[in-house]
């Protein structure tokens, strides 16, 4: 009978064990998974690919600009802008209505926007640069960005856009 008394001792051991196997699957499928979401460079040249085949001579962008610098401190507004592109004429208003001259946004047209996603992600493939975030949702039928986010976790920066296209009758 003392024999059995030792294998007794150390069986809260398997609890552990399989505790940290557990705790090491559940760590390994998250990071799978994010980096699954992760937009990479062949997939922002699919889509632009598929814009510039596909896209409309008139259309209009309805955007909403989320930029935190700093999450902590409270009141990030979102800016709200729609472009309006009619061939290579192009007029950007605020949420108020108001026409805003170039400078006062990033972006007017869906072309420059995948631009100003591509140069972001060249930026993030330089050496030294903290490690971002990047996923991007595209339209099926025409490729255009549904929305965008570039997140760096070291410096607590976060850009997202949400972008509605619509075409006029």
């Amino acid at each position: 009978m003392p024999e059995a008394q030792p294998a007794r001792r150390y069986r809260w051991v398997w609890f552990f064990v399989v505790l940290g196997v557990l705790t090491t699957g559940g760590v390994a499928a998250n990071v799978w998974f994010n980096l699954r979401q992760q937009l990479t460079s062949q997939q922002l040249a699919d889509a632009h690919r598929l814009w510039k085949q596909k896209k409309p001579g008139i259309y209009d962008l309805h955007y909403t600009v989320k930029r935190e610098v700093n999450p902590d401190l409270a009141g990030t507004v979102p800016q709200n802008y729609t472009a309006h592109i009619n061939g290579k004429e192009v007029l950007v208003t605020s949420a108020g209505g108001h026409p805003l001259k170039t400078g006062d946004y990033d972006f007017d047209t869906m072309d420059s926007l995948f631009d100003a996603i591509d140069r972001q992600l060249y930026s993030d493939a330089d050496p030294g640069r903290p490690r971002a975030f990047v996923k991007a949702t595209f339209d099926g039928s025409d490729g255009h960005v549904k929305h965008y986010v570039h997140s760096i976790m070291r410096t607590r920066e976060r850009l997202e856009v949400t972008v509605e296209m619509t075409i006029p009758d």
